[in-house]
């Protein structure tokens, strides 16, 4: 049986930590970048670490009927 290394990994929120949380971001010429965070990504990608990215849901105004 063969067995793969672990690999870590560090998991980046969205909103407010990579970008400026601006409500809905569905544009990506939107997305303006947190000072530092481009670099946080890329330093954690040389050191050998998956990145990933993760967000909440959207939250949505309850229908009124």
């Amino acid at each position: 049986m063969t067995t793969t290394p672990m690999r870590p990994a560090v998991f980046f929120d969205r909103d407010g930590v990579l970008n400026h949380d601006a409500g809905y971001l569905f544009e990506p010429s939107k997305f303006k970048w947190m000072d530092g965070a481009r670099e946080a990504v890329k330093h954690v990608n040389e050191a050998g670490y998956f990145a990933f990215v993760v967000t909440k849901p959207v939250r949505r105004r309850p229908r009124v009927l």
